[in-house]
């Protein structure tokens, strides 16, 4: 039988984000946010801390990206070093995973309704053969 942590790590995705004129490769576990954490995560909005949220999501859902500091040395995606990251760049990440996942389930959708040009191209560029 599969134990959960496996089936999590064979949905792991690679996905450049375009910040501005720099493009941030970010991996992702998709499948790792729990419905527990959404609920924490409404409660830092009830709490008047939305940001925080922001940084608790992609703590969650980032294993590595490679946005460097002034030194030159990675920042890991964790809570705490999110928190001191701009929440505009926040937004954008978190806004590009949400579309990479919302166009995986519409192909999937899309697959099953009959729809399959479109799904076949979505599941294209996701394998690499088409990029964004």
């Amino acid at each position: 039988m599969p134990k959960l942590t496996d089936l999590n790590k064979l949905s792991e995705r690679v996905l450049e984000v375009q910040i501005g004129e720099e493009s941030l490769t970010i991996t992702y576990l998709p499948h790792s946010f729990t419905p527990a954490e959404l609920d924490e995560l409404q409660q830092t909005e009830k709490d008047g801390k939305p940001w925080n949220g922001t940084a608790e999501i992609l703590s969650q859902l980032m294993i590595d990206w490679d946005l460097l500091d002034d030194a030159g040395n990675v920042i890991e995606p964790t809570y705490d070093n999110l928190r001191d990251i701009p929440t505009e760049i926040l937004n954008v990440v978190l806004g590009a995973l949400n579309a990479d996942n919302t166009e995986r389930i519409e192909a999937r959708k899309n697959l099953g309704a009959g729809s399959k040009g479109r799904a076949k191209k979505i599941i294209a560029r996701q394998s690499g053969t088409i990029r964004r």
